[in-house]
């Protein structure tokens, strides 16, 4: 049971609905800021 359950959390975790779209961009005290607008036209962080 527990190993059905870890594979059912596994595969919900690796699927993600094809319109999601984050991206991060500098926020407030230099902290990353999520933003879900795929439209979006400000910069977005470079993580590296």
């Amino acid at each position: 049971m527990t190993r059905h359950l870890l594979g059912v959390v596994a595969r919900a975790l690796r699927e993600t609905p094809a319109d999601v779209h984050v991206h991060f961009h500098q926020g407030s005290h230099g902290q990353p800021a999520a933003c879900h607008d795929p439209r979006c036209g400000r910069p977005h962080l470079d993580a590296c």
